[in-house]
């Protein structure tokens, strides 16, 4: 991603609009998932069933807690004056993203031996976790 420009009206809220684009496609992920796994009953299963669980629980108090930056945050106000209030929202995002961090690891170990279809959806997975967490990253190096 480019470098922000810190006199860019909106740049701070776009950046936070792409987040809620990629939240939304990790949830498919997610979903597409759980819906497999929600009736299996093995050992595996059960572990890859709280796995998502997990992922599913910390994903939405991000997206509650982004919420509360989106409908606060004033659209129009340059970079800078909107970055302390996302960074003390961010602070408390982050470790929301550790936790499906770690939880994503478990579950790529748990897919290691699944058919090619079901490791894709979980590196999907991944790929959109690595955008979320490029994207904050931007933002707080601006």
């Amino acid at each position: 991603m480019a470098k922000i420009d810190a006199q860019s009206e909106n740049a701070l809220y776009n950046l936070v609009k792409k987040l809620a684009e990629e939240y939304s496609d990790f949830n498919a992920f997610l979903g597409y998932l759980l819906k497999i796994y929600s009736n299996k009953d093995s050992e595996r299963d059960i572990r890859i069933r709280a796995c998502l669980l997990t992922i599913r629980s910390s994903f939405i108090a991000c997206v509650e807690e982004l919420s509360r930056f989106t409908s606060t945050a004033t659209p129009g106000k340059p970079y800078f004056s909107l970055l302390p209030q996302f960074l003390y929202h961010a602070s408390i995002v982050e470790p929301y993203l550790k936790t499906i961090e770690e939880q994503y690891q478990e579950l790529r170990s748990l897919f290691a031996n699944e058919p090619e279809t079901a490791k894709k959806v979980v590196e999907g997975l991944g790929e959109v976790l690595r955008s979320i967490e490029q994207t904050f990253d931007t933002i707080g190096k601006a």
